[in-house]
């Protein structure tokens, strides 16, 4: 079963934001709270609060390297 199947009280919120800042160290204020608070129980919304915050660190990082 994945996130989108569970009801929003059942997400695993918190290993979803330690994986995500495994991924990526620029995202190291993601916490279950604010994945709770961005998703507002949509899991679309969600998807979209991660995705914009996966981009914005894509491009800090490419600013790095200029």
């Amino acid at each position: 079963m994945w996130i989108g199947q569970l009801p929003p009280q059942e997400w695993p919120l918190e290993a979803l934001a330690v994986k995500m800042k495994q991924y990526c160290y620029l995202l190291d204020d993601l916490t279950a709270q604010v994945l709770d608070e961005q998703a507002d129980g949509d899991y679309e919304l969600l998807r979209g609060y991660l995705k914009r915050r996966a981009v914005d660190a894509f491009w800090q990082k490419v600013e790095c390297l200029v």
